[in-house]
């Protein structure tokens, strides 16, 4: 992280990042929050034991060389996720593979939107319809895409999605056409979402994710 935070400082101070203090170690809702271009990081006190990242929404992002990235997003420390996520698809049958592809444009950024809990009618393929077997696949994938981020808030992140039963009302998308790059089927724009989970992972034109899971 703290090469492509360089990177993406681009020698200019205002892309320099910011780091915040709330309230002290001793508070229940102690928080450290660390901030800049393509970064959000947050760190709580107690989220061994809480919801990870503390119920609230983190970012990450970069583009090393170009901003229009190519299909295979070379020298990008974000697209191990890509790779994961792609490989959980090709286990998937026909069937499922067909409805997770979809046809609707993904979700905006704007600050209002991008992190937006939608209630019903969500894209994609319910994770209600997979076998134990590629359920637990799905938990074993997102742990491994969560893998840079403390062993702590990805231990609290999985036991929260478990222990809420939220796989069965989740739903998993990805999208074809400008956001397929190179138009290869190894898909560069997904998200994972549900009432109260969103996972936007957005590829084109150069990578930007955002993960919130609410407390």
């Amino acid at each position: 992280m703290n090469k492509q935070v360089e990177i993406d400082q681009y020698g200019q101070e205002k892309n320099a990042p910011a780091v915040g203090f709330f309230g002290t170690p001793e508070d229940k809702d102690f928080e450290f929050i660390y901030t800049g271009h393509h970064v959000t990081r947050r760190c709580n006190a107690h989220t061994d034991k809480g919801l990870g990242f503390g119920g609230n929404p983190i970012f990450y992002g970069h583009f090393p060389e170009q901003f229009h990235e190519t299909k295979d997003h070379p020298g990008n420390p974000y697209w191990y996720q890509g790779k994961l996520f792609n490989r959980f698809v090709q286990s998937l049958d026909k069937k499922q593979q067909a409805s997770g592809l979809v046809a609707r444009q993904p979700r905006s950024e704007k600050y209002d939107a991008v992190i937006k809990k939608e209630q019903a009618n969500w894209p994609g393929l319910s994770c209600r319809t997979l076998n134990a077997e590629q359920k637990q696949l799905f938990l074993d994938t997102m742990r491994q895409m969560l893998a840079m981020f403390r062993a702590d808030d990805v231990t609290a992140t999985l036991a929260s999605i478990e222990t809420r039963g939220l796989v069965d009302r989740l739903y998993v998308s990805w999208y074809g056409g400008k956001y397929d790059i190179g138009s290869d089927g190894v898909w560069d724009t997904w998200q994972i979402e549900g009432p109260e989970m969103v996972w936007y992972f957005r590829g084109q034109p150069h990578i930007h994710s955002y993960f919130h899971l609410k407390s």
